[in-house]
Parts: C-alpha cells; structure tokens; sequence
C-alpha cells in the first residue's frame, strides 16, 4: 500500500467515527427532550380539557336556566294570567263569537 491510500484510509475513517459520534449526540440529546415534551404536551391537552369541562358546565347551566324559564311559562298559572291580561277568559265560560245556524 501506497502512503496516499493510507492518507485516504485515515481520512474516511476519521469522518465515519465523527460522523457516528455527533449522531449519537444528536440522539441522545433528542431523547433527553422528549419527556419534557411529552410533559408539556399533556399539560397543555389537560388544559383544554378543563377548559371545555367549564364551557360544557356553562352550557348545562344555561340549558337548565332556560328548561326552568320554560317550565314557568308553560304553568297554569302564567297561562290563566295571560288570559285573563289579554281577556280570553280561560277559565270562564266560553262565548260565542259568531251565531252559526239557526235563526236570529
């Protein structure tokens, strides 16, 4: 073997384990961040999560604010008091409003 392809033997050689040693430097800093990402990728999915267990809490509330509004509204009493408000008389005898048949 000439001394050039000794020189050229070194050189790759060199470049392979350098190249070898930074990927597993790349590496295993890669794998030293991933829990922390991993933490902080659940802190923010628990996040959202409460977020939306307040906003469905929300919208509970205001469907049941608004079944109870409904239910006020649709009681006897409210519709005996707006009849009475606007003179339909619910609860009185019924009138005749126009004659059918008969003779006047």
């Amino acid at each position: 073997m000439s001394n050039t392809d000794k020189i050229k033997a070194i050189g790759t050689s060199n470049r392979s384990v350098v190249l070898i040693v930074a990927l597993a430097v790349m590496s295993l800093a890669l794998l030293c961040m991933l829990p922390l990402y991993m933490q902080n990728r659940i802190n923010s999915l628990y996040e959202e999560s409460h977020g939306l267990q307040v906003e469905i809490a929300f919208l509970k509330h205001d469907a049941l604010a608004l079944e109870l509004r409904i239910n006020q509204l649709s009681s006897l009493e409210k519709l005996s008091k707006f009849a009475d408000s606007v003179g339909l008389g619910l609860n009185g005898l019924p009138q005749k409003v126009m004659p059918i048949g008969g003779s006047r």
